[in-house]
């Protein structure tokens, strides 16, 4: 498409300039002022009325062409858009001017229904329809996606950013839950506010799979590096306030601010206007800027009021305190159920087997929470791909390799891969391949514990995982600086991870190898503890969950049957055990509702599968005393979020 199929008459040679909009020049006293920007460059032609409004881009149109088709805006809105009596009412009752909201963009169809167009670079990508005559049996609606919208920020076309990073002022951004709180503030000359485009999420959902991909729209990405401050207004309830938290962790809570609102008043509109059913005045114009004024900064860490806790509070009035996510053992869950923000230590002998059961806790964990991503870093398991060929195996019990009598075929092979696809993601940096994130990552830095981190960081931001695995932390580039013990630098890095995990929400599963070993008369290992990790109690210490994983692989042989071997020729001492039990100890808890300590055994199937031994003895002993913190029925485990495990995504297998 060029200009002139549009009635616009470019000039040729300038890829900037202006000319008479065809739109509105002809019915203006200045029919010949050039009130039309026209942008020529190639790839992004674009232009826009400064007088009427009316804009677009030509690459983009063509791409966007049945969401103009379905949009019901009218082909030419002239100078003034003009608005019906009966929706006029109702705006001014809201305390809205005609100009706010024709320089917001909004019309009216043909049918009475006002349009709220969402504009990316000059061109249409969605309409956000309200109908807001009372009764009305569908009140907000979006034009459907299959028309190929795009789901983005309302007002993102009217920001004003300065790039310029010796910047005078800060650049400053408002975000509200719902358009006409965004309106609100553009009413009383407040500029550079945006909208979430569909309000706040469901406090039903138990995981934001795409509820805020909108954040990682790449213009809006590349706006948001260069803004200093959000300041994010929300409704007061509970679903504003999980929008609040949620944009201000994707955002980064350091540049974010939550404006509040007087006692009693739920949104920035409510407090312009007031409300006669809840007989709240109205405090106009002059109070909605104070109240933006007045923004506050997130609390600093290490001081906290009860007040800025009071939703956490409210909850565990109501709910009390909830265990982790179930991985849908019980005898598991009795013993340990990971949480975000916390952080958990497996330990065990090499060879031992932790890293496989670490695995496989892990796929049970994700097949009762299909909605939950994790993140490994395994410089263990080379070459990457054979990592995602034994998750396949072990999902699906069966062989990778076609050929083979227990082979997987091609339809579970691509099943359980798209499974693999939505649930686990590998960081796998070396030196020639790395992503520097902006130079904060140097080549000789790629295994240290802070790149990792940047990587798991940056997956928190675009994929919203519930954790991530790093096996083990002995692979990771360790090297105390030359002022600092060995153990003092140990300590520090698991603080760091301690914090990161709280900063971002999300768990840490660590593996560590044990360093001080000992053998029993049996030459066995003995069960080794979280103190015999590099670093001795700091491991216990900083742990919220501490697991041992052990197995004692030998026996002596019979009395007469022993060969006079050397003393360290253990190998024909004694002879392996037909059967090895796994045993799983829990060895530190740090909140008793998230688990108990103890011990349970596993036995080992094929494909690095287990399953909970439950011959002992003295296992309905051990386990009958579960106790988290609340006595728990059938029916209220069924009310849990976290064990909702009802999903269009479940696996496979």
């Amino acid at each position: 498409m060029e200009f002139i199929a549009l009635g616009i008459k470019s000039l040729s040679g300038l890829d900037r300039h202006s000319v008479p909009c065809p739109q509105c020049s002809e019915d203006s006293k200045h029919p010949h002022h050039p009130c039309l920007t026209v942008n020529n460059e190639v790839g992004n032609r674009w232009f826009k009325c400064h007088r009427c409004g009316w804009t677009g881009n030509l690459d983009m149109m063509e791409r966007y062409e049945k969401v103009r088709a379905n949009s019901g805006m009218p082909a030419n809105m002239g100078l003034e858009r003009k608005f019906g009596m009966e929706f006029t009412k109702y705006y001014r009752s809201r305390g809205f001017s005609t100009s706010t909201l024709t320089q917001a963009g909004l019309y009216e169809t043909d049918k009475g229904i006002i349009g709220f167009p969402f504009i990316e670079n000059h061109a249409l990508v969605n309409v956000k329809f309200l109908n807001y005559k009372p009764g009305a049996r569908l009140k907000w609606w979006q034009i459907k996606k299959e028309y190929g919208t795009k789901i983005i920020f309302w007002g993102l076309e009217t920001l004003s950013i300065d790039p310029d990073p010796l910047r005078k002022k800060d650049n400053i951004v408002g975000i509200t839950e719902g358009e006409w709180d965004c309106l609100t503030y553009r009413e009383v000359g407040l500029k550079n506010i945006l909208s979430v485009p569909q309000g706040a999420p469901s406090l039903q959902a138990k995981n934001f799979k795409k509820e805020f991909d909108y954040l990682n729209d790449p213009h809006f990405r590349k706006i948001a590096k260069d803004v200093d401050w959000f300041y994010i207004s929300v409704d007061d309830d509970d679903a504003g306030y999980a929008l609040f938290e949620e944009l201000a962790r994707r955002l980064g809570k350091w540049r974010c601010k939550i404006i509040k609102y007087p006692k009693g008043y739920n949104d920035i509109n409510e407090v312009m206007m007031g409300s006669v059913d809840k007989k709240l005045e109205a405090l106009g114009p002059k109070k909605v800027k104070e109240c933006y004024d007045n923004a506050t900064n997130l609390p600093i860490q290490g001081i906290i009021r009860a007040s800025d806790v009071k939703h956490d509070l409210m909850l565990y009035r109501k709910h009390g305190l909830k265990p982790g996510l179930s991985c849908g053992h019980p005898e598991l869950d009795f013993l340990f159920t990971p949480k975000r923000a916390h952080i958990s230590f497996w330990s065990g002998v090499p060879g031992m087997g932790k890293s496989v059961v670490l695995r496989w806790y892990l796929k049970e964990l994700v097949k009762t929470n299909p909605d939950i991503k994790l993140v490994f870093f395994t410089p263990e398991n080379r070459p990457t791909a054979r990592e995602y060929v034994k998750l396949a195996e072990l999902f699906t019990e069966k062989i990778y390799q076609e050929g083979q009598p227990d082979s997987m075929d091609e339809k579970e092979r691509a099943d359980i891969l798209n499974f693999i696809e939505k649930h686990f993601i590998i960081v796998a940096p070396d030196n020639k391949h790395y992503e520097s994130f902006d130079g904060s990552i140097k080549r000789t830095d790629v295994t240290k514990l802070q790149s990792i981190c940047k990587y798991i960081s940056y997956l928190v931001k675009t994929e919203n995982i519930f954790g991530y695995v790093i096996d083990a932390y002995n692979k990771l580039d360790n090297d105390a600086p030359g002022y600092m013990s060995e153990t003092k630098f140990i300590e520090s890095q698991l603080e760091y991870l301690v914090d990161f995990n709280t900063y971002y929400n999300i768990h840490g599963f660590v593996v560590a190898h044990p360093t001080k070993l000992a053998k029993d008369k049996n030459g066995n290992y003995i069960m080794p503890s979280v103190y015999d990790i590099k670093g001795s109690s700091a491991w216990y210490e900083k742990a919220d969950i501490a697991v041992i994983i052990h197995r004692y692989k030998f026996a002596a042989l019979p009395e007469g049957e022993a060969q006079e071997m050397e003393e360290e020729n253990d190998a024909l001492k004694y002879k392996a055990k037909d059967v090895t039990i796994t045993y799983l100890k829990v060895e530190k808890i740090r909140f008793e509702e998230i688990g108990n300590e103890g011990i349970i055994k596993l036995d080992f199937l094929k494909y690095n599968n287990f399953r909970i031994n439950k011959k002992d003895k003295d296992y309905h002993l051990t386990h009958k005393k579960i106790n988290l913190g609340v006595v728990l029925d059938e029916e209220d485990h069924a009310q849990l979020d976290m064990f909702d495990t009802k999903n269009d995504d479940d696996c496979p297998f």
